[in-house]
Protein backbone atom coordinates (compact mmCIF):
# COMPACT_ATOMS: atom_id res chain seq x y z
CA UNK A 1 0.00 0.00 0.00
CA UNK A 2 0.86 3.47 -1.06
CA UNK A 3 0.68 6.43 1.27
CA UNK A 4 -1.94 7.91 -0.54
CA UNK A 5 -3.57 4.13 -1.17
CA UNK A 6 -3.62 3.69 2.72
CA UNK A 7 -5.46 7.21 3.24
CA UNK A 8 -8.44 6.29 0.57
CA UNK A 9 -8.52 2.91 2.55
CA UNK A 10 -8.57 4.46 6.27
CA UNK A 11 -11.41 6.41 4.63
CA UNK A 12 -13.46 3.75 3.13
CA UNK A 13 -13.02 1.75 6.11
CA UNK A 14 -14.35 4.83 8.41
CA UNK A 15 -17.56 5.34 6.06
CA UNK A 16 -17.69 1.73 6.34
CA UNK A 17 -17.73 1.35 9.68
CA UNK A 18 -20.10 4.75 10.56
CA UNK A 19 -22.79 3.16 8.16
CA UNK A 20 -22.77 -0.10 10.14
CA UNK A 21 -23.15 2.32 13.24
CA UNK A 22 -25.73 4.21 11.96
CA UNK A 23 -27.61 0.99 10.82
CA UNK A 24 -27.76 -0.53 14.00
CA UNK A 25 -28.84 3.34 15.67
CA UNK A 26 -31.48 3.66 13.12
CA UNK A 27 -33.15 0.40 14.60
CA UNK A 28 -32.43 1.78 17.61
CA UNK A 29 -34.33 4.76 17.71
CA UNK A 30 -37.00 3.51 15.36
CA UNK A 31 -37.64 1.13 18.41
CA UNK A 32 -37.60 4.01 20.70
CA UNK A 33 -39.75 6.40 18.87
CA UNK A 34 -42.49 2.94 18.83
CA UNK A 35 -42.05 2.62 22.56
CA UNK A 36 -42.61 6.46 23.64
CA UNK A 37 -45.88 6.41 21.60
CA UNK A 38 -46.65 2.79 22.93
CA UNK A 39 -46.06 4.04 26.56
CA UNK A 40 -48.25 7.07 25.89
CA UNK A 41 -51.07 4.50 24.32
CA UNK A 42 -50.84 2.68 27.26
CA UNK A 43 -51.02 4.65 29.26
CA UNK A 44 -53.95 6.50 27.71
CA UNK A 45 -57.80 5.83 29.02
CA UNK A 46 -59.72 3.67 26.83
CA UNK A 47 -63.07 5.97 26.85
CA UNK A 48 -61.30 9.04 25.17
CA UNK A 49 -59.03 7.06 22.68
CA UNK A 50 -60.39 7.30 18.91
CA UNK A 51 -60.28 4.56 16.94
CA UNK A 52 -57.11 5.62 14.94
CA UNK A 53 -55.17 5.38 18.68
CA UNK A 54 -56.82 2.15 19.29
CA UNK A 55 -55.31 0.80 16.33
CA UNK A 56 -51.80 2.07 17.02
CA UNK A 57 -52.28 0.47 20.52
CA UNK A 58 -52.80 -2.88 19.05
CA UNK A 59 -50.01 -2.60 16.85
CA UNK A 60 -47.66 -1.44 19.87
CA UNK A 61 -48.97 -4.39 21.84
CA UNK A 62 -47.58 -6.65 18.90
CA UNK A 63 -44.70 -4.93 18.87
CA UNK A 64 -44.17 -4.96 23.12
CA UNK A 65 -45.97 -7.49 24.32
CA UNK A 66 -45.06 -7.27 27.78
CA UNK A 67 -47.16 -4.17 27.82
CA UNK A 68 -50.12 -6.26 27.84
CA UNK A 69 -49.97 -7.05 31.28
CA UNK A 70 -49.20 -2.93 32.52
CA UNK A 71 -52.62 -2.20 29.85
CA UNK A 72 -54.96 -4.82 31.54
CA UNK A 73 -54.04 -2.71 34.85
CA UNK A 74 -54.40 0.77 33.51
CA UNK A 75 -57.78 -0.33 31.78
CA UNK A 76 -59.52 -1.97 34.70
CA UNK A 77 -58.33 1.51 37.18
CA UNK A 78 -60.14 3.92 34.92
CA UNK A 79 -62.98 1.31 34.69
CA UNK A 80 -62.82 1.82 38.58
CA UNK A 81 -64.62 5.35 37.88
CA UNK A 82 -67.45 3.94 35.96
CA UNK A 83 -68.60 1.44 38.29
CA UNK A 84 -70.77 2.19 41.47
CA UNK A 85 -69.66 1.90 44.72
CA UNK A 86 -70.67 -1.41 45.32
CA UNK A 87 -69.45 -3.00 41.82
CA UNK A 88 -66.19 -1.55 42.92
CA UNK A 89 -63.08 -3.66 43.76
CA UNK A 90 -59.99 -2.60 45.74
CA UNK A 91 -57.37 -0.65 44.25
CA UNK A 92 -54.96 -3.25 45.65
CA UNK A 93 -54.82 -5.17 41.71
CA UNK A 94 -52.35 -1.77 41.03
CA UNK A 95 -49.83 -3.80 42.79
CA UNK A 96 -49.45 -5.60 39.66
CA UNK A 97 -47.48 -2.32 38.48
CA UNK A 98 -44.70 -2.36 41.27
CA UNK A 99 -41.70 -4.71 41.16
CA UNK A 100 -38.25 -5.06 43.03
CA UNK A 101 -37.18 -2.66 40.25
CA UNK A 102 -39.78 -0.33 39.38
CA UNK A 103 -38.65 3.26 40.28
CA UNK A 104 -39.10 4.88 44.08
CA UNK A 105 -42.01 7.06 42.66
CA UNK A 106 -44.46 4.33 41.26
CA UNK A 107 -44.24 2.06 44.24
CA UNK A 108 -45.38 5.85 45.95
CA UNK A 109 -47.75 6.53 43.83
CA UNK A 110 -49.96 3.03 43.94
CA UNK A 111 -49.00 3.01 47.50
CA UNK A 112 -50.83 6.67 47.79
CA UNK A 113 -53.41 5.47 46.04
CA UNK A 114 -54.75 2.12 47.90
CA UNK A 115 -54.15 4.02 51.01
CA UNK A 116 -56.56 7.00 50.15
CA UNK A 117 -59.29 4.83 47.97
CA UNK A 118 -61.77 6.25 49.89
CA UNK A 119 -61.10 9.52 49.26
CA UNK A 120 -60.55 9.04 45.35
CA UNK A 121 -63.81 7.74 45.03
CA UNK A 122 -65.43 10.54 47.36
CA UNK A 123 -66.99 11.84 43.91
CA UNK A 124 -69.29 9.12 43.50
CA UNK A 125 -71.21 9.61 46.97
CA UNK A 126 -71.35 13.31 46.36
CA UNK A 127 -72.69 12.63 43.00
CA UNK A 128 -75.22 10.34 44.54
CA UNK A 129 -76.40 12.32 47.56
CA UNK A 130 -76.50 16.04 45.08
CA UNK A 131 -77.71 14.45 41.35
CA UNK A 132 -77.80 17.71 40.20
CA UNK A 133 -74.41 17.97 40.16
CA UNK A 134 -73.54 14.91 37.68
CA UNK A 135 -73.53 17.09 34.71
CA UNK A 136 -71.04 19.77 35.91
CA UNK A 137 -67.81 20.10 34.93
CA UNK A 138 -66.14 21.14 38.07
CA UNK A 139 -66.47 21.93 41.43
CA UNK A 140 -65.17 25.64 42.29
CA UNK A 141 -63.89 25.53 45.95
CA UNK A 142 -62.67 28.88 45.49
CA UNK A 143 -63.62 31.80 43.36
CA UNK A 144 -61.51 32.54 40.00
CA UNK A 145 -60.51 35.74 40.91
CA UNK A 146 -59.66 35.31 44.09
CA UNK A 147 -57.22 32.45 43.04
CA UNK A 148 -55.37 35.37 40.19
CA UNK A 149 -54.97 37.97 43.35
CA UNK A 150 -53.28 34.78 45.40
CA UNK A 151 -51.67 33.86 42.53
CA UNK A 152 -50.14 37.48 41.90
CA UNK A 153 -49.10 37.54 45.28
CA UNK A 154 -46.92 34.11 45.48
CA UNK A 155 -45.27 36.11 41.90
CA UNK A 156 -44.44 38.85 44.09
CA UNK A 157 -43.42 37.63 47.24
CA UNK A 158 -39.79 38.00 46.65
CA UNK A 159 -40.64 41.82 46.86
CA UNK A 160 -41.96 41.79 50.28
CA UNK A 161 -38.85 41.68 52.38
CA UNK A 162 -39.93 44.08 55.04
CA UNK A 163 -42.71 44.62 56.84
CA UNK A 164 -43.99 48.09 55.13
CA UNK A 165 -43.68 46.63 51.52
CA UNK A 166 -45.75 43.49 52.92
CA UNK A 167 -48.81 45.63 54.35
CA UNK A 168 -48.20 48.15 51.12
CA UNK A 169 -48.54 45.09 48.63
CA UNK A 170 -51.34 42.98 50.98
CA UNK A 171 -53.33 46.40 51.01
CA UNK A 172 -53.03 46.65 47.29
CA UNK A 173 -53.93 43.36 46.25
CA UNK A 174 -56.00 42.17 48.64
CA UNK A 175 -57.77 45.55 48.16
CA UNK A 176 -58.94 45.60 51.99
CA UNK A 177 -57.60 47.21 54.79
CA UNK A 178 -56.02 44.74 57.19
CA UNK A 179 -54.05 45.60 60.93
CA UNK A 180 -50.91 43.77 61.94
CA UNK A 181 -51.11 43.15 65.49
CA UNK A 182 -48.18 44.86 67.53
CA UNK A 183 -47.54 41.40 69.02
CA UNK A 184 -46.74 40.13 65.40
CA UNK A 185 -44.53 42.77 64.79
CA UNK A 186 -42.31 42.58 67.68
CA UNK A 187 -42.22 38.56 66.63
CA UNK A 188 -40.67 39.88 63.03
CA UNK A 189 -38.28 42.57 64.30
CA UNK A 190 -36.60 39.96 66.69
Amino acid sequence: LTEKGLETFKSRVYRAWRAIIRSFRKELEELKSGFQDAKYLVLMNPINMERFEKKALRKALVKFPWLRSIRRIVTKFYYQFRLSPAKRCSLNFLLGLVSERCHSWLKSAVDTLIRYEEQIFRFQVLIEKYPALKNVKSIKVVDESTMRKINKLYQTQFGMRTVETLEMRLKHYLECPFIIVPSVLEELKS
